[in-house]
């Protein structure tokens, strides 16, 4: 593989790829409670079409994989525990948890591997040696450095509506410095994705849920980066 994670995405629809995977199991649809004034709102940086990217949500356990706006492959683990984390390595295989389980599966979605054991939320090491650290009780995103001092911090009250989150899960530290934060979002009532420049200007929020459920992870496959190297891709 080389360049960005965008060139491995003709292995999610070649034709080998099954509609289900031998080992999945369908997950019922989630069902939003959609808000009028956020379905109104005018949003910045185009939507779902501004990134490929791989999307897992609270309370929907389906994975989706995403390219110019549209789903261009899922894969579902049942009901029961949620996702939580998840991540694309460099030969197409999906990382991803659901709290009580980590699995790994293939583009043809084939389930390789499963480990029985319980998750957390995100805390991510920054190739400058700083951690970003979502604090979902808080209501705040941090960059703390080695000594524990807060060098960098988004609070949600700081976010104007009507792009402000109900909540702050797993997050994503871009090449370009921007941070990526990812939201349940109240079960329909307000927005799933958001990305904030180092100053908390808002470029990009994503209120979509005719497409996707609730938002815990989102890996972005056009920043460039080598998922196994740590601190390379920063999240």
């Amino acid at each position: 593989m080389s360049g960005t994670l965008e060139s491995l995405l003709p292995l999610f629809t070649a034709d080998d790829v099954p509609c289900t995977g031998p080992e999945e199991i369908p997950s019922p649809r989630f069902e939003p409670v959609l808000d009028e004034r956020a379905l109104r709102a005018t949003r910045p940086g185009g939507g779902l079409s501004r990134y490929p990217m791989l999307y897992i949500g609270e309370g929907c356990n389906t994975m989706f994989l995403l390219n110019q706006g549209k789903v261009i492959w899922s894969y579902s683990t049942g009901e029961g525990w949620e996702y939580d984390d998840i991540w694309m390595l460099s030969d197409g295989n999906i990382v991803f948890s659901r709290q009580s389980w980590a699995g790994m599966v293939t583009p043809t979605k084939r389930l390789i591997w499963r480990y029985e054991i319980g998750g957390p939320w995100a805390a991510i090491r920054l190739r400058n040696g700083n951690t970003l650290i979502t604090a979902e009780a808080e209501r705040r995103t941090v960059e703390v450095d080695r000594k524990g001092n807060i060098v960098w911090q988004c609070t949600l009250d700081e976010i104007p509506e009507p792009y402000r989150l109900a909540d702050s899960q797993s997050c994503v530290r871009l090449r370009n410095g921007n941070t990526v934060l990812c939201s349940r979002g109240d079960g329909g009532r307000a927005p799933q994705l958001l990305e904030v420049t180092p100053d908390k200007e808002v470029v990009w929020s994503v209120y979509d849920w005719d497409v996707l459920g609730p938002a815990s992870a989102v890996q972005i496959l056009s920043d460039p980066g080598i998922p196994e190297v740590p601190g390379d891709c920063e999240r």
